[in-house]
């Protein structure tokens, strides 16, 4: 009995070194190898336009396009406009996060789609179709180089765009690469001063017509700042005022104030980051 079982147990291990792997796993193994410490252009005939990607892993990458930047990392996702020298945040939860994110996305399509697998002379073509509404994906990957050469996009068998994938390299990619750039404005900050700026000029409006003068910013609840429960700062923080100075602010990135409605600390230093706009 005990050599019996032994022999089923070895039968096992065997079958597990020597069967083939899944057409998933050919394809997963790909992606992890194409886009790990690599460089890249891409080539949309979509959109007609050419980027060039720095992926570190399937979560941290950077697309350069024109005068454009795209970074998308672990911890957050920005945008730089080159030529007006500005960042701009995306939202972390975004679907088009989550799209360039290539292992989840590969997980993703392994739950909604069938994969096949053919070759020609020069490439290997893994065929994912979609199963219940018959999109279709076709991954080309070289056979001399194991790397993905094209994919191919289709709905209802009518091609809708075609990506080619040209210049590999691969070195490590450091996190330097995902640094913003050490003067550009910050989008984020931007849009404290305005939402500082309304709620200044609601200030000044209620009392011009109230038969009181503004003590606190519940004064405007409903009738001059109607999303006021809600309203809050890039940095998810709700914005405060000081009646002193006549001051509305938010308390910036690390969400620290001295002054206001709000004293978290006694160090001046917080206050440094602050957006500020007199009323």
């Amino acid at each position: 009995m005990k050599k019996i079982l032994l022999l089923v147990i070895f039968a096992i291990f065997l079958f597990k070194i020597f069967s083939p792997k899944s057409l998933w796993d050919e394809l997963d193994h790909i992606v992890n190898k194409c886009f790990n410490n690599s460089t890249f252009t891409v080539e949309s005939k979509l959109e007609s336009s050419i980027v060039k990607v720095f992926f570190k892993d399937a979560t941290n990458h950077r697309v350069d396009y024109g005068k454009n930047r795209m970074v998308y990392t672990d911890t957050e996702c920005w945008g730089y406009d080159f030529k007006a020298n500005m960042i701009t945040f995306v939202d972390p939860t975004s679907p088009i996060i989550n799209l360039c994110n290539m292992k989840k996305t590969l997980e993703e399509l392994k739950i909604n789609f069938d994969i096949s697998k053919e070759e020609t002379e020069s490439e290997i073509l893994y065929t994912l179709i979609e199963k219940k509404v018959q999109n279709k994906i076709i991954y080309a990957v070289n056979k001399s180089t194991g790397l993905i050469a094209k994919i191919h996009f289709y709905t209802n068998d009518k091609k809708i765009n075609e990506m080619t994938f040209t210049d590999w390299s691969f070195e490590k990619i450091n996190d330097e690469i995902f640094e913003k750039p050490s003067k550009a404005i910050d989008g984020k900050t931007i849009k404290a001063r305005q939402d500082c700026e309304t709620i200044a000029r609601s200030i000044q409006i209620f009392n011009e017509r109230e038969n009181k003068k503004f003590e606190t910013l519940e004064d405007l609840k409903g009738k001059y700042i109607t999303n006021l429960d809600i309203l809050k700062d890039p940095w998810k923080n709700k914005y405060d005022v000081d009646i002193k100075q006549k001051l509305t602010f938010s308390k910036g990135p690390d969400g620290k104030s001295t002054y206001g409605f709000a004293k978290n600390s006694e160090n001046t230093d917080d206050d440094k980051d602050n957006v500020c706009v007199s009323y």
